[in-house]
């Protein structure tokens, strides 16, 4: 946790904010990167440990986790989704990486949801695509 310096002036602009606390960010991620073993040895002693107790340990050992930390640097979510949009949009960042990026308003699942929801939508497209050749224009037989 790092106290707040006082401040002589109002409001400071968010490039000063971000120079006042960088030695801060600094070191939490350095000591991110510090702690980054033991909380891979914290993941792999649960998923043996819950195998175990199911009598699954190489099913759970081997899931495809991936632990990381990550030192808190407050952000305006609204400025990283505009970005994640047009990473997506431009074409340098996937959809699905967008996804995983956008952790304050995606569930663990949201790739999968958005999957279903495509193929929805391309389902009803097939569906009023075929009864417009089945049925003509007019939509009736």
């Amino acid at each position: 946790m790092v106290t707040p310096p006082e401040l002589k002036s109002g409001d400071l602009p968010a490039a000063a904010l971000k120079i006042l606390y960088s030695p801060a960010v600094e070191k939490g991620i350095n000591d991110a990167e510090a702690f980054t073993p033991t909380v891979d040895g914290m993941v792999y002693l649960f998923a043996f440990g819950f195998g175990v107790e199911k009598e699954r340990s190489l099913d759970f050992v081997n899931l495809p986790l991936r632990p990381w930390i990550r030192p808190y640097v407050h952000i305006n979510e609204s400025s990283v989704m505009s970005d994640l949009a047009i990473g997506v949009q431009n074409g340098f960042i996937s959809k699905k990486t967008a996804s995983e990026r956008a952790w304050f308003y995606a569930t663990s699942v949201e790739w999968e949801r958005l999957m279903e929801q495509k193929k929805m939508e391309e389902q009803a497209d097939l569906l009023a695509e075929y009864e417009k050749q089945r049925f003509g224009n007019t939509g009736q037989e």
